[in-house]
């Protein structure tokens, strides 16, 4: 109805997660902390308010990104844990941002070489065995 609130809703509340997550800690005390929890699930609010419309972020016109992500979040959900603890000894004392980007690289690579070489086959196979049709 409104893509232009909501890019801006999106955009604040992406802004506001970005800066408290990653910022230097200004208030080290108890309430310090409590206004940096606070201010980064207001952020997340106004991204999921912005983003509730998801035409706009272009999942038709990327190739179905925000749709790949979903097939890959179950292989994203068990290698995380396993990636980030194998390649923590390998990072440590580098560039944090980065050392992060590349393990959440791999942890993306290894969630979708699991999704097309072991969920899709098991799953065409369980549908051909019980009678149901294979989704792609």
């Amino acid at each position: 109805e409104k893509p232009a609130l909501r890019r801006l809703l999106t955009l604040l509340g992406f802004t506001l997660v970005w800066k408290i997550y990653f910022h230097q800690p200004y208030f080290a005390d108890f309430w310090g902390n409590r206004l940096d929890d606070l201010l980064i699930g207001l952020g997340l609010a106004l991204f999921l308010l912005g983003a509730m419309d998801f035409t706009w972020l272009g999942s038709a016109k990327m190739g179905g990104w925000l749709a790949l992500t979903g097939r890959l979040s179950y292989g994203i959900y068990l290698y995380q844990c396993a990636v980030f603890c194998l390649l923590a000894p390998l990072l440590a004392g580098q560039n944090e941002f980065l050392g992060f980007l590349g393990a959440y690289a791999a942890v993306l690579g290894l969630a979708a070489l699991s999704f097309y070489l072991y969920e899709m086959p098991a799953n065409q196979f369980l549908r051909h065995k019980l009678g149901g049709r294979a989704k792609p």
